[in-house]
């Protein structure tokens, strides 16, 4: 039996919907819902698909990576989030599993695993990872993010891609994606690279749509600068609102807010901006331009990642930054049970 793909159910207020994500995609597209179940599509009829036992799904722990790839016990820092109820349809075809989570997923890294003991009406098992030889699970990684605007904030490795991001550079190929860097140290997520070797600026730009009447927006970024000796960088963020969807028609108002960037090489700093757009805003283009500062020797590397676009909390800062400078005062708490 080969799995042939899973959809995912979204469920954000009174509206619901799906999206279908194809095997072999690993969320490069994060899921923008709260998602309270999984569709998975078998492309033959199958045997123990319908019960709960036949798949695990789990969350990445505090590491950014997961340690389980089996329907074995979870492993290292991952969390397992437990399943409400299994149910299936009665296409005799492509049956179809639905899987109804106890509660929603968090904002994280997702792994869906498909078991092995599942096996098709010949008593073939699972081939999992489609190389014709049955008897492994079937693995997806995802991630779910769902109150950012941005799309692939994070550059998870799916492989690593820059899209939906538009590159603003001369020449282009200055700016990459970065499989080897990323702000979590995650083997499964990357990071945007900006090779400086003149003084040009050089940025990532991307087109979201907004909720009306607009609210005030929290962008919030992780940089790194690897650069000689004490050079440093220009950190500038701009969002042009428009009036019209998908960025279209003359910008009605423009927000911007700018930072330093500084070594030493290999440290990442979180960066939070307040951005604040008319309420008739539909839509907006935001970029992040990098720009050295010494002219005379700007030569360095810059990576941005954890690109996030969101409603503004209620807190000035909700811990974005890494610490809690913003908070009047930080004291101790008792564990959770």
């Amino acid at each position: 039996a080969d799995e042939g793909a899973f959809e995912v159910i979204a469920e954000s207020g009174a509206a619901r919907g799906s999206r279908k994500v194809p095997v072999g995609a690993r969320g490069e597209n994060p899921v923008a819902a709260d998602l309270t179940g999984l569709q998975v599509t078998f492309d033959e009829p199958v045997l123990g698909a319908d019960q709960i036992g036949s798949y695990r799904v789990l969350a990445a722990g505090p590491d950014g990576d997961f340690s389980t790839a089996s329907c074995a016990a979870a492993l290292g820092d991952d969390i397992e989030r437990p399943l409400a109820s299994v149910s299936s349809d009665l296409d005799p075809t492509t049956p179809t599993i639905t899987l109804l989570l106890d509660g929603r997923l968090p904002t994280d890294l997702i792994r869906l695993i498909v078991c092995e003991t599942i096996e098709d009406l010949g008593t073939l098992p699972l081939d999992g990872d489609g190389d014709g030889v049955g008897g492994d699970p079937f693995v997806q990684t995802f991630r779910v993010d769902p109150y950012n605007l941005f799309s692939n904030g994070d550059f998870d490795r799916c492989p690593v891609t820059l899209n939906p991001w538009t590159v603003v550079a001369t020449p282009p190929d200055v700016v990459s994606a970065s499989e080897s860097e990323d702000a979590t140290a995650s083997t499964l997520s990357g990071s945007a690279r900006i090779l400086s070797a003149s003084a040009a600026s050089s940025a990532i730009a991307q087109c979201v749509e907004i909720e009306q009447p607009a609210p005030r927006l929290d962008l919030n970024l992780a940089a790194r600068l690897d650069a000689p000796g004490t050079a440093t960088a220009s950190l500038d963020i701009g969002c042009d609102f428009f009036d019209l969807s998908a960025c279209g028609g003359p910008s009605s108002a423009s927000d911007t807010a700018s930072a330093t960037l500084s070594g030493p090489t290999g440290s990442w700093s979180h960066q939070l901006f307040f951005l604040e757009p008319l309420p008739t805003a539909a839509s907006a283009l935001c970029s992040v331009v990098v720009t050295p500062d010494q002219p005379s020797d700007p030569v360095f590397d810059a990576y941005l990642d954890r690109l996030s676009l969101v409603r503004s909390l209620v807190f000035v800062d909700g811990f974005e930054t890494g610490g809690t400078g913003a908070w009047s005062q930080a004291v101790g708490v008792r564990d959770h049970p």
